[in-house]
């Protein structure tokens, strides 16, 4: 894990600006001080605010939300809808997701049931220590990026990288397969790699190159730099 997209209002209830813009920078310290990278819906550079946004959500890791109060059209304290959307989009991307809920709203909506962690103005080391635990674990089950060289158990044969129509990798943790996740493979000089997002060190990994015509698998193995495929029967 290495980003986390925070969202927050920047036009927060009148009454909790303050309270609001403390919360959101203690929170950003917290999660550098985790070596993680923070994206936000700041400084889109003029392109469209919902798609670039999304966008944004979709290449973190990880999102942490702010329902602080906001104004509505009517004066209540309600909670930033746009929040509740960007949550419920990492959620239905499958990301790691929490919300630091302010005690002056209700959670409500499709993610009501979800973990939240309830934010006090007067225990802020509390929270600040549970979002510090949530970021822990998921850096732990997320793993660390990996890179490995790509052979194959053919004397001779070697993958032409620019035909790889796609690059998968599936972990076994405690016997229990996770779904197919997408890789990257590039070219470097006398070798070809592949770049997988995040791996555990107690996890054991399988990788698959799928050509036009042909597929390429590993079985399952400790990853220690280098991985040798066999070609697999359609």
């Amino acid at each position: 894990m290495q980003q986390v997209f925070l969202s927050y209002t920047y036009d927060p209830h009148p009454d909790y600006v303050d309270e609001t813009e403390q919360l959101r920078r203690r929170v950003s310290l917290v999660i550098e001080s985790m070596d993680l990278r923070i994206s936000t819906g700041e400084d889109l550079g003029g392109r469209a605010l919902e798609g670039e946004v999304m966008a944004r959500i979709e290449k973190a890791d990880a999102l942490v939300a702010l329902v602080t109060p906001w104004k509505d059209k009517n004066g209540n304290k309600v909670a930033p809808p746009w929040v509740a959307d960007e949550f419920g989009r990492a959620q239905a991307l499958r990301k790691n997701a929490i919300q630091i809920l302010h005690p002056e709203i209700v959670a409500s909506g499709a993610y009501a049931g979800k973990e939240y962690i309830e934010y006090s103005k007067d225990r802020m080391a509390d929270v600040l220590l549970k979002l510090m635990k949530t970021l822990a674990l998921w850096k732990r089950e997320g793993g660390r990026p990996m890179q490995l060289e790509v052979a194959t158990d053919m004397d001779g044969q070697r993958l032409d990288p620019a035909k790889v129509r796609e690059c998968e990798f599936q972990l076994m943790r405690d016997f229990v397969e996770s779904d197919w996740r997408k890789a990257k493979i590039w070219p470097q000089p006398g070798a070809v790699y592949a770049y997988l997002p995040g791996v555990p060190d107690e996890a054991k990994l399988r990788l698959r190159l799928r050509f036009d015509t042909e597929t390429w698998q590993s079985d399952y193995q400790n990853p220690v730099g280098r991985v040798q495929l066999s070609r697999r029967q359609p």
